[in-house]
């Protein structure tokens, strides 16, 4: 058996809804790429090695999701690569605030830190499939990951 994993960046809504210029839309969009960019390479490197269905990563541009196939493991494997995928995200992201502030050469603000660390809601669950079952599945994964977000 095989597992899917289907992993999501929020909110993308709101996120993208402050933009107040072009190039705020653009810079907004550019964030939520790089950061699925960030997870799809935790994802098909060592030692998880998944398997990308979408999207394609050669893609200039990203969604704010991805899915994956990963091969049979432990609850426990499957747990802690959604968490090692999810922490790659939020690392990401606060060195891309950290390094906002040193090279704008601004003093961090206290609550900085805990705006970053809150700011996305990453959701990311594994669906287990046997050969052929793939649609399946995918189904399933997406009504249960609809039903988390809600």
């Amino acid at each position: 058996m095989k597992n899917l994993f289907l992993f999501s960046i929020s909110p993308v809504q709101s996120f993208i809804a402050q933009a107040r210029k072009t190039q705020d839309l653009f810079a907004g969009s550019y964030i939520l790429s790089h950061l699925c960019r960030v997870a799809i390479e935790k994802a098909r490197g060592e030692p998880y090695q998944a398997e990308i269905v979408f999207p394609d990563p050669s893609n200039e541009t990203l969604l704010n999701r991805f899915l994956a196939i990963v091969g049979e493991n432990t609850k426990e494997y499957l747990a802690g690569m959604g968490w090692a995928v999810e922490n790659a995200v939020r690392s990401e992201f606060q060195h891309m605030g950290d390094a906002i502030l040193d090279k704008m050469g601004l003093p961090k603000p206290p609550e900085f830190d805990e705006q970053i660390k809150t700011h996305w809601q990453i959701f990311w669950l594994f669906e287990e499939f046997e050969e052929g079952c793939f649609a399946d599945a995918y189904k399933k994964a997406e009504q249960t990951f609809g039903a988390l977000k809600n």
